[in-house]
């Protein structure tokens, strides 16, 4: 969180109609309490389509936040407590064609995938990723004089991701 308040936002675009937002905010609260949280958005474009159906592969759509809290009470005590989630819908993880073994005989197929133009085409199943993960944590610092400091980190993390992928 720092000791002065401070923040930043940034907006980035790209190829593939990449669209892309993240920013801060922290500081203190009080003497003894500080805070930052930041956030980040980015939504791109497939870098490859369906070939039968023209819907996008390999896209992005994801949404994350952090949130930290610092306690610091005394010379003697801090605790900082970091809380995050992250989403992400969209598209990937599809199995591409890298290369066709030397003396291959393509072979028809219903969308004529063997032809495509580009690699990162794709026909048959859409691949789908759903992503959702979060999590805390909390470190605790004591200092105990001549004989050391004593730290405490514990945490929770969840983590769940469904998809669909051709194989």
């Amino acid at each position: 969180p720092g000791n002065e308040f401070n923040a930043y936002a940034t907006l980035s675009a790209g190829n593939y109609g990449l669209m892309r937002a993240e920013g801060a905010v922290g500081g203190p609260i009080t003497d003894t309490v500080g805070a930052r949280i930041a956030v980040q958005k980015s939504v791109r474009q497939g870098y490859g389509e369906m070939i039968d159906t023209g819907l996008d592969v390999d896209d992005e759509n994801s949404f994350g936040v952090r949130g930290k809290l610092t306690f610091n009470p005394s010379e003697t005590f801090d605790a900082t407590i970091v809380a995050d989630y992250y989403k992400a819908d969209d598209h990937t993880n599809g199995l591409h064609v890298l290369a066709l073994t030397p003396g291959h005989v393509p072979t028809p197929t219903l969308f004529g995938y063997e032809n495509a133009s580009n690699p990162r085409d794709l026909a048959g199943t859409r691949p789908e990723s759903h992503i959702r993960a979060y999590g805390v944590s909390l470190t605790a610092n004591l200092e105990l004089g001549s004989l050391g400091k004593l730290t405490s980190v514990s945490g929770w993390r969840r983590f769940k991701q469904d998809g669909v992928y051709d194989a």
